[in-house]
């Protein structure tokens, strides 16, 4: 007799999951050695890597037209033994679009598979009603990807005199950055890069200092990059894993997160009053003007374009 025990991992049980599945061995009555009563053929071995790739072949038959595939239907693959980290084949399912790292439910249970579900040998069923006992323990999550990240911070500071100042600095952290004490779901899944600017110029002295003209003006640029490590769209499956490039180059700018803001403005224009001169009311240098601008620029997975633009003026007059 035969029959099968399967594990399902997902959002739902219904509509998003995957299926590990593999034929269970029987138990001889009067047994006695341990080897016996947990035979090894019943270890489980979810490898994850094998349930993304089977999602990837069956969006890649999905995008190509065959109309024999769905998202809301199973689409399954009988792996051999050898590929399975095991000694049973194993049958792996894939049904809408589950996310390993969001998975909600997870069910485990038992099947007596119909008489002409397979013709490999293990899976073989004379189509009987079964009765037995099972056990089930030791459910874990081992073999974690535990790879170390990189990070960097560059800083700049230039002062020309009482002409000009200028600041930069610059900043990346990559994939799997993190503490040195950080465990592996704190650290970093995607790659940030940053960089931010401003100059302070004192325009007036193009006009020497005769004309005692006071020209403040302000530049400022930041940015902010965010690529993400995993397929917007399917976030348990890496871009790297994706084999078009044309298509992976497409995703990796879908799901990026891009932010970029610039202004610039000019306080306190006025010309100043010279040495010794006497104040009157209809002096030039009674008067002072104010302009600035400021651009914002962000797009994300759910946003394609969002640009702000703001501008803003005045006149001061004071005696």
């Amino acid at each position: 007799m035969m029959m099968t025990l399967f594990v399902r991992l997902g959002t739902d049980f219904v509509d998003n999951y995957y299926e590990y599945e593999i034929p269970l061995k029987t138990t001889a009555w009067g047994s006695t050695l341990d080897t016996e009563i947990w035979p090894e053929d019943n270890n489980i071995e979810i490898v994850f890597e094998s349930l993304l790739k089977l999602k990837l072949e069956r969006n890649a038959q999905i995008a190509s037209g065959n109309g024999l595939v769905s998202y809301i239907s199973e689409f399954e693959q009988l792996i051999p033994a050898d590929l399975a980290n095991g000694i049973n084949e194993v049958l792996i399912k894939v049904k809408g679009n589950p996310n390993l790292q969001g998975v909600k439910t997870v069910m485990v249970g038992v099947r007596n598979p119909h008489q002409n579900k397979h013709q490999l040998e293990n899976w073989k069923e004379d189509g009987l009603r079964k009765c037995a006992n099972i056990w089930i323990n030791e459910l874990r999550l081992t073999d974690f990807v535990s790879e170390g990240g990189s990070a960097a911070v560059a800083q700049m500071r230039l002062q020309m005199a009482d002409f000009a100042n200028i600041n930069m600095s610059g900043n990346y952290s990559g994939i799997n950055w993190g503490a040195v004490d950080s465990r592996v779901q704190e650290r970093q899944r995607n790659q940030q890069i940053g960089f931010d600017m401003n100059a302070n110029v004192q325009l007036g002295q193009f006009f020497g200092k005769k004309a005692k003209v006071s020209l403040p003006f302000f530049y400022g640029y930041s940015l902010g990059i965010v690529n993400q490590e995993y397929d917007p769209s399917n976030q348990d499956i890496r871009l790297e894993d994706v084999d078009d490039l044309g298509e992976r180059k497409r995703l990796a700018k879908l799901g990026q997160e891009f932010q970029a803001r610039k202004s610039y403005n000019f306080t306190n224009v006025r010309k100043e009053l010279k040495a010794g001169a006497k104040p009157h009311f209809w002096r030039v240098s009674n008067w002072a003007a104010n302009y600035s601008y400021s651009q914002d620029n962000s797009r994300d997975y759910n946003t394609e374009k969002d640009e702000t633009r703001t501008w803003s003026g005045g006149l001061n007059y004071a005696y």
